[in-house]
């Protein structure tokens, strides 16, 4: 009996899938960071709800609901994504779902924009609220379909490559529009919810260019327990899972504050609304930096 070995694949043949989707998947994260610039958590969205409401604890909310969509929608949605063939179809719905939120919001403000009613505030929350969720979701699409598609040798050059690149050509754009955007009678928040909902639309559709060979089809546990409770198994039996927690949970304390900071700087140094052009590309460029320092040790 004779049988014939498979075919040899050349080196060239095996990587190129993977260099090929390591392309895609840094265009993907430089659309997505330009965008995100121009709805920073920590300067533009609560620049607005101040702009909107004025009272600190509604500017508090805003990293509360954020937190919210990224922890309680992922944890649902996990099993489901876990028996999809291919992740990346996930990933193109959510990431094209984060951009409905902020183009109805440039909807609303073009119109609106001089005279908001008084419930602008809470509808801001509630959009910014199904936002959370669809980035929450993206987020557990986008890990999943990079521990797919990338070896662990390449998840590193991923960061490498991507934070720089998506910083530079972020702070670029933010250089080049958003001073001109904010000097406007209405803050220029429509044209600024406007391109962030372009640049994620633009990226939900990079990721279908993905290579993603299809999973086998995935079989059923006899034995379903709610995510939540698998959840809670975890942190009960795992030490170091708890000691991890407890480390994010501390992070999320002070990243709370963030929305506060530019509205003490505003009030007690009489800053101008320019000036919040200045505080995301420091804080964008800082970001492109520490990548290019942590792709490298990865």
């Amino acid at each position: 009996m004779s049988s014939n070995p498979p075919p040899l694949r050349s080196p060239r043949d095996t990587d190129a899938p993977k260099t090929g989707n390591l392309a895609t998947l840094v265009c993907y994260d430089s659309v997505l960071r330009t965008g995100w610039i121009f709805k920073t958590e920590s300067v533009i969205m609560p620049a607005f709800l101040d702009l909107v409401a004025g009272p600190g604890w509604i500017r508090g909310c805003l990293l509360v609901v954020n937190r919210f969509g990224q922890s309680i929608p992922p944890a649902l949605f996990a099993r489901r994504l876990a028996r999809l063939s291919r992740k990346k179809h996930a990933l193109a719905v959510w990431t094209t779902m984060m951009a409905v939120p902020f183009l109805a919001l440039a909807g609303i403000w073009s119109v609106v924009g001089r005279s908001p009613p008084e419930g602008m505030a809470h509808l801001f929350l509630l959009l910014y609220g199904v936002f959370s969720c669809c980035h929450g979701l993206t987020q557990i699409s986008y890990a999943t379909l990079q521990a797919k598609l990338l070896p662990v040798r390449l998840r590193g050059r991923l960061m490498l490559i991507s934070v720089p690149c998506g910083s530079v050509f972020a702070v670029g754009f933010a250089l080049w529009l958003m001073g001109t955007w904010l000097d406007r009678d209405d803050g220029g928040f429509a044209r600024i919810f406007g391109f962030t909902g372009i640049c994620f639309l633009v990226a939900g559709a990079l990721s279908l260019l993905l290579r993603e060979p299809a999973d086998p089809p995935a079989v059923a546990s006899r034995r379903r327990r709610h995510p939540l409770t698998e959840a809670y198994g975890v942190l009960r039996g795992d030490r170091n899972f708890r000691h991890l927690a407890i480390v994010v949970m501390l992070t999320a304390i002070g990243t709370v504050l963030f929305p506060h900071y530019q509205a003490l700087a505003r009030q007690r140094l009489q800053l101008a609304g320019d000036n919040l052009m200045v505080w995301v590309v420091v804080q964008n460029a800082a970001l492109g930096v520490f990548g290019l320092l942590l792709g490298w040790v990865v």
